[in-house]
C-alpha cells in the first residue's frame, strides 16, 4: 500500500506531455502579439 502511495504521488506530479505543448502554444501566441505591438 505505500508504494503505491508514493508512485501515485510522483504520478501526479509530473505533467502531461500535452500540458507541455499547451502551455509552449501559450508562450508562442503571446510572443507574438508582444512583438507585433512592439513592432506597430
Amino acid at each position: 500500500m505505500d508504494n503505491l502511495a508514493i508512485s501515485g504521488v510522483f504520478a501526479t506530479a509530473v505533467p502531461e506531455p500535452s500540458s507541455y505543448a499547451l502551455l509552449a502554444g501559450l508562450f508562442a501566441c503571446t510572443y507574438m502579439m508582444v512583438r507585433r505591438r512592439a513592432v506597430s
